[in-house]
């Protein structure tokens, strides 16, 4: 289950908040659980609750095979 953005947008503060407060044990069974429940990667799981991925923009990314040559 991946977590949706009205759940992203709600609750990621709130467990990031949860997540500074804890000691290190407490933060390693916190992303054990995340991990399991929304089967994201350990890495990835960090860094959104260590607020250091940016929100998506929505824009799509050029395409490189119109290149000037």
């Amino acid at each position: 289950m991946n977590m949706s953005k009205e759940l992203k947008t709600d609750w990621l503060p709130k467990l990031q908040v949860r997540y500074s407060r804890r000691n290190r044990e407490g933060k390693s069974r916190m992303l054990d659980e995340i991990c399991e429940d929304y089967e994201y990667e350990r890495k990835y799981a960090i860094k959104l609750l260590c607020g250091g991925l940016p929100p998506s923009s929505g824009r799509s990314i050029p395409d490189r095979s119109h290149s000037m040559s």
